[in-house]
């Protein structure tokens, strides 16, 4: 399976484009960084740190990235899935990487349940971040998973606008920031 336009459209709002790299998570003290679309910097791009990407860029970028992800996505389901379905998959492997959305695959694979599956997207990688020695909760990732769960179960379509507004001031204030 292949993710709609529509999917697309919601990723990039989702993952917010920054056209210079960030610490991700933010605040980290071990130097991990992401760009464009949430693209993670590797040990062997560290030159992307300086970069300054254009949303086409950044665009060609995701795109590039998320082919790994759907291989990964279409390798872990063996049960036939919706469009739906599989997009919130795709979105976990996406945000939280391919070994979390194996287990939830894994769940959906033995049990065949919508609940269950639900139940396990819900508790997929909301802590992230580490201050001083405690895991604190991230709560956009929470509502990230909680919209993969209605997603997966049939329930919602992604909320595309509301993301879309939010992303627009977000990226007014970076280019106001960047053009200073």
């Amino acid at each position: 399976m292949y993710p709609s336009a529509e999917y697309i459209k919601y990723l990039k709002a989702a993952e917010v484009f920054s056209p210079r790299a960030y610490l991700d998570p933010k605040g980290n003290t071990y130097g991990q960084y992401s760009t464009a679309y949430g693209h993670l910097i590797g040990r062997n791009e560290r030159y992307l740190i300086g970069k300054v990407f254009t949303e086409p860029e950044a665009t060609a970028l995701l795109m590039a990235d998320l082919k790994q992800f759907i291989d990964a996505t279409n390798a872990a389901i063996k049960r036939p899935v919706s469009q739906k379905q599989f997009e919130a998959m795709l979105d976990t492997a996406y945000n939280a990487g391919p070994g979390r959305m194996a287990d939830i695959a894994r769940v959906w694979n033995n049990t065949g349940s919508v609940a269950d599956t639900v139940t396990q997207i819900k508790k997929t990688a909301i802590t992230v971040q580490i201050e001083k020695g405690v895991h604190v909760v991230d709560n956009g990732l929470i509502k990230r998973r909680e919209h993969a769960a209605l997603w997966f179960g049939g329930l919602a379509s992604p909320a595309i606008s509301q993301v879309e507004t939010l992303v627009e001031k977000k990226n007014l204030i970076y280019y106001q920031l960047w053009a200073a």
